[in-house]
């Protein structure tokens, strides 16, 4: 093709590319399973907002959720951050001894991340939003939202599992294993959410939401590690056992000295918006101090690693 510019010829030569269908034959199962983890998503959320609406309790169900959610995105997102790359490598090689090592470190370094942050969210849930949504809604309200977090924060550490499992089955090319176990979640959630609706008063059914989405990842979880050990044998999770019986004792611990202070804080100080400042203050400060004086004394590796890495 010929063209004229400036007084001057210029020829164009358009090289044909061969048309090829292979592309969106290995793509559409790919993306049409991506789709029905999508609108399975969709229907949860539908259902949990249709119940939640319609008993005015919406505002407080999302304000509770949020609050689990940045738990999460803080501490399992940066994780999986550093884990994908490691796990896509490994699958891309097909080393599933890789593959089973990233998986049960990535495990490991969860429960040590967010198990504590659960203990936590479970002891200053109702200090925490006091504090934040103090004039903004009344104080019962805030007390309610901060326990819905309570309740829920179990389901924290199943979450961050599912995420993490998630990953190992996409870096595989298999989208279809993640939207089975999204329609097992949605599933698991809406039944409970439509149940607690028929009896549950407003106060309980804040409560009650938040949990069924905290049950709906513990059974994510569950039915992620049978696939994952289907597919690759055993992953070695003894260690993880080991590590959480660990972390936990150590957690539990804190979260009882921090219990007892926040009680005695709040049997003194009569105005509560003074109660959760100081709560939460003293609370976290004695929590940290005993959390890290029973790791040390149990012995969490994940801890000493994780030290050294930073200072390295």
């Amino acid at each position: 093709r010929a063209l004229h510019r400036n007084g001057f010829r210029w020829r164009l030569r358009v090289r044909v590319v061969p048309h090829t269908w292979r592309p969106v034959r290995v793509g559409a199962p790919l993306l049409g399973w991506v789709l029905v983890y999508v609108v399975a998503g969709q229907i949860g959320v539908w259902v949990t907002m249709k119940v939640t609406l319609s008993r005015h309790v919406y505002s407080m169900y999302t304000h509770a959720d949020l609050l689990f959610q940045v738990a999460y995105g803080i501490l399992g997102v940066s994780l999986l951050t550093v884990l994908m790359p490691r796990i896509a490598r490994s699958v891309a090689a097909g080393d599933d001894v890789g593959v089973v090592s990233d998986l049960g470190r990535g495990a490991r370094y969860s429960v040590v991340a967010l198990i504590p942050v659960t203990v936590a969210l479970m002891v200053f849930g109702p200090s925490l939003t006091t504090l934040i949504f103090f004039g903004r809604v009344d104080g019962s309200s805030a007390r309610l939202i901060g326990t819905a977090v309570a309740v829920s924060a179990f389901g924290l550490v199943p979450f961050a599992m599912v995420m993490l499992q998630l990953r190992v089955f996409y870096a595989d090319n298999n989208t279809r294993t993640p939207a089975v176990i999204a329609l097992v979640m949605v599933v698991a959630k809406t039944a409970l959410v439509l149940l607690a609706s028929l009896s549950a008063s407003d106060e309980t059914l804040v409560l009650a939401v938040c949990a069924a989405g905290s049950f709906s990842y513990v059974c994510g979880a569950a039915l992620g590690h049978i696939l994952l050990r289907k597919r690759y044998g055993l992953l070695g999770f003894r260690r993880v056992q080991a590590t959480v019986g660990r972390i936990s004792a150590a957690a539990i611990l804190a979260g009882g000295c921090a219990l007892a202070l926040v009680v005695a804080v709040q049997n003194r100080v009569p105005e509560p918006r003074l109660a959760a400042v100081i709560s939460l203050s003293a609370g976290a400060v004695v929590g940290a101090v005993v959390l890290l004086g029973a790791c040390k004394v149990v012995g969490v590796p994940e801890i000493r690693r994780a030290r050294a890495l930073l200072l390295s």
